[in-house]
């Protein structure tokens, strides 16, 4: 949802820190006292986003699969 987009959206801007000065650090910052976590999770957040949801979704998936099978065949 929106808390994956956010983080994915900031670690597309840090990749382009050369040009905008927000590195993950900076953008961890900004943004951890508003979504009231430490700046510490807040840049790894952003320096691991796409990893991180990108698992979740898997399994996110693959457990929404196992629970249709077996409501299926139940």
């Amino acid at each position: 949802g929106v808390v994956r987009y956010l983080f994915l959206l900031l670690g597309q801007i840090s990749q382009q820190r050369a040009l905008n000065k927000m590195g993950p650090n900076n953008l961890a910052i900004v943004f951890s006292p508003t979504l009231k976590i430490t700046p510490e999770l807040c840049q790894y957040l952003v320096e691991q986003a796409a990893p991180i949801f990108e698992w979740a979704c898997q399994n996110w998936i693959a457990n929404k699969f196992e629970y249709f099978i077996l409501i299926v065949y139940l």
